[in-house]
């Protein structure tokens, strides 16, 4: 579903990507795993066309039908590793955000809020929110969009045991109908979740 080819990304002279070529298929989860600035996050945000690479590109493989009048990133719903909200919005008001500028289920919002214990605090502004409460708000707003994909960038980091647990299940069950690709330095959570492991260093080329 989504290629990569030649990737490079080149910051201030210094190579952090290099031409790399993978393809992933329509569903299933995929992490991409290596060492602390390895270039992990910066892949992510390629793949999520927040930047662009230096050279090569991101192509779609059309394994189905996607709809021409849209750019196919409409597709996909990107959550970084930190948490980029306007800290005097409410957790309703983010939601509600999301909502008009994506396609999103009801039913699915209302679920993900019950199952991520989050009624007592969606009327609260997130500057006032814990790092947790706010990741599971972020987690929330891409999984109860439509999108075919989801790039999530460390998506455990601050969400406690129980949290966990259930989101495990979560990403599990959507990984059947969506492509889900993540990084996690959790060699536990990555066997948990069965993830097709991509360890960044074997796919450099430095040729």
């Amino acid at each position: 579903m989504i290629q990569l080819n030649d990737v490079t990304k080149i910051y201030n002279q210094n190579i952090i990507l290099s031409k790399l070529n993978y393809k992933f298929s329509k569903n299933g989860i995929y992490c991409i795993v290596g060492e602390n600035g390895s270039g992990k996050s910066t892949l992510l945000s390629i793949i999520a066309n927040m930047i662009p690479p230096t050279s090569g590109q991101v192509s779609v493989i059309e394994e189905y039908k996607i709809d021409k009048s849209l750019s196919f990133f409409s597709y996909i719903a990107y959550v970084p590793d930190s948490c980029p909200i306007y800290p005097f919005i409410t957790g309703n008001e983010f939601i509600e955000l999301i909502q008009s500028i994506r396609s999103t289920s009801k039913n699915s919002i209302n679920y993900l809020i019950n199952e991520f214990e989050l009624t007592n605090h969606m009327n609260t502004k997130i500057e006032d929110l814990s790092l947790g409460t706010v990741k599971k708000i972020m987690l929330i707003s891409a999984l109860m969009t439509e999108a075919k994909v989801l790039i999530l960038d460390e998506p455990t980091n601050g969400l406690d045991t129980q949290t966990l647990t259930k989101f495990k299940k979560i990403l599990a069950d959507e990984g059947k109908e969506r492509l889900i690709i993540i990084s996690c330095h959790d060699s536990v959570i990555q066997n948990d979740l069965k993830a097709t492991k991509i360890y960044l260093e074997s796919l450099q080329n430095y040729s």
